[in-house]
């Protein structure tokens, strides 16, 4: 990677981001080898050549999100990590238009990895900067969509997600959430994740106030016990909930 850095510091701004097009469209290469050393030199680029990149980040982040759909995972991967790495370069509002157009993507892997998405936008940019960019309103619309998903790991991580979005936006979270008109089961279980979030992130709202929100819903459903959720960060890593043995909110999503 030393190389791309020390020579492209001696281009021009138009040679440069002739290369940065070419090295975008080269990530979409059949030719796993190729586009690997493209997502390289993308990552580069994206790192230490912010101002020269940018008009290019919309189309970038794009192309990174659309090669989460590789059947190959290392390729998977790797776009991942350069699409949150293009992320830290962007605005939230910019950022967050990209989600909810693809929120109903139909892979798998894109929803998810617009889930990372999120978790990095509040890792990098602070609570107050997203709250006053993505209103909690919009943002539980916006994960409404995953939250209901077909796949039980995308609601799994849709609901870590919304958790860990707590410390950020506390009790207009939940006010937002039972505005989503959820399915009462999923509802449940994501204001259950929410509870357990409060308790390590006080004192945004009352217990009460959880209590009057889950009570429709005690009469006729169980309560799943669940005494630790993990932080969404940890849904990015290798172990899962399961594999740690803990018992957890996502139980029964």
């Amino acid at each position: 990677q030393q190389p791309y850095k020390s020579w492209l510091l001696d281009v021009s701004t138009d040679v440069k981001r002739k290369i940065m097009s070419n090295a975008v469209d080269a990530v979409k290469d059949f030719n796993p080898k190729v586009a690997l050393e493209a997502l390289n030199c993308v990552e580069i680029l994206v790192r230490h050549h912010k101002h020269d990149f940018l008009p290019l980040a919309n189309m970038t982040f794009d192309v990174l999100l659309g090669e989460l759909c590789d059947f190959k995972g290392g390729i998977r991967d790797r776009s991942l990590q350069v699409l949150l790495e293009l992320v830290c370069k962007m605005s939230i509002h910019v950022v967050f238009q990209h989600v909810k157009s693809n929120v109903s993507h139909k892979n798998q892997h894109v929803k998810e990895g617009l889930l990372a998405v999120i978790t990095r936008l509040q890792d990098m940019h602070g609570s107050d900067h997203l709250r006053t960019s993505v209103s909690a309103q919009t943002m539980c619309t916006t994960l409404s969509v995953l939250l209901t998903d077909a796949h039980v790991d995308t609601r799994h991580l849709a609901v870590t997600t919304l958790a860990g979005l707590y410390p950020t936006y506390g009790e207009d979270l939940v006010d937002a959430l039972a505005r989503c008109d959820l399915p009462p089961a999923q509802n449940k279980v994501t204001m259950k994740a929410l509870l357990e979030q409060r308790q390590l992130a006080p004192p945004l709202i009352s217990p009460a106030r959880f209590h009057r929100a889950l009570q429709p819903f005690e009469a006729s459903m169980p309560f799943v016990d669940s005494p630790n959720l993990h932080s969404p960060r940890d849904s990015f890593r290798s172990e899962s909930p399961a594999a740690s043995g803990k018992p957890s909110a996502l139980d029964g999503v």
